[in-house]
């Protein structure tokens, strides 16, 4: 992107990686100015990710004389992932553990719709304690579609998503993709889709499936289910988050099957732990719920192929557990059999004795069904829908709930940045944004924002089409605004 000094900053006394974007050259005069802004906009978001495994942002803005974009960015000491290659492949465990704090890294980005859209082995550095650092978080939205310099694609080909490869508009599991490209090559040392030309690894990536990297190296089969899952060519059979790349990983480090790996998804069958995971379907699969509670939140219900199999099982031991109860029940209401009398004694006169109650047949209670509101239920043929809340606060910090029909469909701790007036804090800026998913059709949305003594929550009814987006921008001050756009 363009040339990168060693400088010193001479007003805070610190040494900064001073960064020039010397390729506006490449881009068409009417387009320069709207790279620009983005760059500009998202450079001044960027610097205000708070997070240690993120390199900072100082300053952003423009050389007058040489009329040079620049960046001023936190000088680490240390070495990239693509240079620690050069020395072969890691150990699977301190790959994982470089991952899982990369993911966490980029969660914190995304919930501020920030992407980063370049993530390599060559953008991961290393420092002298061994903590990983993303760098170039402040380059703007320039796909590789859109720069490109003598035949060279901006970014590495090597690690694109499908999406971002057809120059179609990317989001968080675009970085997510590319994430696990970058975990496959520390294992194995091989890239996952590499061809002799730009065209033919850009192909690789939209059509083929890489070797699994058990297949290459030593690694835990569970690990294969995770790097998958990443790698998916669809942006919606990915993990919907970085969160839960993280927390899968995390449990393969503890030797425990993934969570996330084999759920909510179209994915193809992988061994785990010596057993098949059945193979998903490609339809989204329905959402049900059961008499609304306070707490609880959407079930996704499997509706895998062996999910009749499973339920006739079910049925079966059932019947033979009803049928055995009853058996046990009527055995111990018999009448104990009077004891036998030896030959040698003498028999006296029976006396007639009343014959006992035939034993009452016992019936085995029915079930009663507790009465459920109507399942929310997406059709095999639909799909689901998404809101994307935007979230803006006046709060150092809070919580915030969002409820779908009185049910809770995510909730996280949301946090602002101080806002200074000559060194004065004057107040707080905070900025969070998620996406959910619920099903069709008309629904209640609540947003519930807390801060200390301050509660704020406002409704929304809203009825949403199958596959449709919406964007929901939440704005709290002295109340709590909703606006659906």
């Amino acid at each position: 992107m363009g040339v990168v000094y060693q400088a010193r900053d001479t007003t805070l006394g610190r040494t900064v990686a001073l960064k020039t974007f010397g390729t506006m050259a490449a881009i068409a005069p009417h387009e320069r100015e709207a790279f620009e802004q983005r760059f500009l906009s998202e450079a001044r978001i960027s610097a205000t990710l708070d997070d240690q495994h993120v390199v900072a942002v100082y300053d952003v803005g423009r050389d007058f004389e040489s009329g040079l974009l620049f960046m001023a960015l936190e000088y680490v000491r240390g070495e990239t992932l693509a240079s620690a290659l050069g020395r072969g492949p890691m150990p699977w465990r301190e790959a994982v553990v470089i991952t899982i704090k990369v993911a966490r890294a980029l969660q914190a980005a995304h919930s501020h719709h920030i992407v980063h859209r370049d993530i390599k082995p060559a953008n991961i550095m290393i420092s002298a304690s061994g903590e990983p650092k993303i760098m170039d978080f402040g380059i703007a939205k320039a796909s590789a579609a859109q720069l490109t310099v003598a035949g060279q694609v901006f970014g590495t080909p090597a690690y694109m998503s499908p999406e971002q490869a057809s120059g179609e508009e990317v989001d968080g599991r675009s970085d997510i993709f590319s994430l696990g490209a970058v975990l496959y090559e520390l294992v194995t040392n091989t890239r996952p889709f590499e061809g002799p030309t730009m065209a033919a690894t850009l192909t690789k990536i939209v059509r083929d499936e890489p070797r699994p990297a058990s297949g290459l190296v030593q690694v835990p089969r569970s690990l294969d289910a995770v790097i998958a899952r990443a790698l998916r060519k669809s942006r919606d059979a990915r993990y919907d988050s970085a969160a839960h790349f993280a927390t899968d990983l995390e449990c393969v480090l503890d030797g425990k099957p993934p969570v996330h790996a084999t759920q909510l998804g179209p994915l193809e069958t992988v061994a785990l732990s010596g057993s098949q995971v059945p193979r998903r379907p490609t339809t989204m699969p329905k959402i049900v719920h059961s008499t609304p509670r306070s707490d609880e939140v959407y079930v996704v219900a499997d509706s895998s192929k062996h999910g009749p199999i499973r339920l006739a099982v079910a049925v079966a031991l059932g019947v033979i557990l009803g049928v055995g109860v009853v058996l046990v029940l009527q055995q111990r209401t018999r009448p104990e059999a009077p004891a036998p009398v030896p030959e040698s004694t003498a028999r006296p006169v029976p006396t007639p004795t009343p014959r006992p109650p035939a034993p009452t047949p016992i019936q085995t209670p029915t079930p009663t069904v507790e009465p459920t509101a109507e399942p929310l239920s997406v059709e095999a043929s639909g799909r689901a829908a998404r809101v994307s809340l935007d979230l803006r606060h006046p709060f150092a910090s809070g919580t915030l709930r969002i409820k779908v029909d009185d049910r809770v469909v995510f909730a996280n701790n949301i946090s602002g940045m101080p806002k200074k007036v000559m060194g004065v804090v004057s107040g707080y800026d905070g900025r969070f944004g998620t996406d959910f998913v619920i099903p069709p059709g008309e629904h209640v949305i609540r947003i519930e924002v807390r801060s200390g003594p301050t509660e704020l929550a406002e409704s929304r009814k809203v009825k949403l089409r199958a596959g449709e987006t919406r964007r929901l921008l939440a704005l709290a001050g002295k109340n709590l605004t909703l606006s659906l756009e």
